[in-house]
Parts: structure tokens; sequence; C-alpha cells
């Protein structure tokens, strides 16, 4: 069972090496606009200020309507249900601390150069 989380800097390309990683290894690419969605539904939030908050590009009233705990929560349990399935490069934005718990889990950063 191959699970890979993989962050990324601003600049990176981390969006194509992403992509190269998960087709070499014969694993499904999970990227985190999918995650971000699935966090937005679990919790009523609109996609795109879900987006925002963990881009910390959040208006001061989002961040003051919404539990940024809640969202870090949310966001680990759909990282873990994926990470149950195996054999699958989770792509998202943060490291989540819950998944350092599991394992097989391989924690990624890309760079930029």
């Amino acid at each position: 069972m191959t699970v890979i989380l993989m962050t990324q800097e601003t600049g990176s390309r981390g969006d194509e090496v992403a992509a190269g990683v998960a087709e070499c290894l014969g694993v499904e690419l999970v990227h985190r606009e999918r995650l971000e969605r699935c966090i937005a539904e679990r919790t009523q939030i609109d996609e795109a200020t879900v987006q925002r908050i963990f881009k910390d590009k959040a208006s001061l009233l989002e961040r003051w309507m919404i539990d940024r705990r809640r969202l870090s929560r949310c966001m680990a349990h759909e990282v873990v249900r994926l990470a149950a399935r195996g054999d699958v490069l989770i792509q998202t934005c943060r490291v989540t601390p819950l998944l350092r718990l599991i394992k097989h889990v391989i924690c990624v950063h890309v760079c930029a150069t």
C-alpha cells in the first residue's frame, strides 16, 4: 500500500511533479482541489472560501466567522479516508499532523529553486 502526501511551495511546479510521480508509481493522484471540494461539502462552506482559508488569503471577516480548527480536522479526516484506500498520492496545501501517526504515509514537500 503506497500513500504519499505531497505539499508544495508557490512556483515549484508541484502539480507537474505530483502528476509525474503518480504516473511513474502507478498510483491514483488526488488533487488538492478535490480535497478542498470534499471539505467544503462536509463543512457546508463555499469552496472558494475554503481555498482562500487554506492559502492564507481569506478576509478578516472570513477568518473570524469560520473555525479554522474545524476545517483542519475535516481535512485530516478526508486525507485519512483517502489514505485508507491505499495506492494514492494526495496533493495538499498543508501537512496534516494526524498523518504522522500512520506509519505507511510518506510526506514530501516540493520546494521552488
